[in-house]
């Protein structure tokens, strides 16, 4: 049995969002002020108008203006500042 077969029975037999066990990026956008990340996997870049993280899925690209992270632990990242994009890449194998 596959581990994303696994992940699809507990979760289900559970109750548990997908995310929780597969280790995927939680993302939320409150507004264009607050983003929260949940199941970040690092900073690769942090800047006031660009922030890059990565996540299990390659990399999470962050634009905007004044951001800035209010808090930052193994698990989640909150960003604030003004966001005017949000985008997704893969991650080369050579990162």
């Amino acid at each position: 049995m596959g581990k994303s077969r696994i992940v699809d029975i507990a979760t289900a037999g559970l109750e548990l969002p997908p995310d929780l066990l597969s280790g995927a990026a939680r993302i939320t956008l409150l507004g264009r002020e607050l983003l929260k990340v949940i199941n970040h996997r690092g900073i690769v870049i942090y800047e006031p108008e660009q922030i890059i993280l990565r996540i299990s899925e390659g990399r999470l690209l962050i634009y905007g203006k004044k951001l800035a992270m209010s808090e930052l632990n193994d698990e989640q990242m909150i960003v604030e500042g003004y966001v005017d994009s949000i985008a997704f890449e893969e991650e080369n194998d050579e990162d």
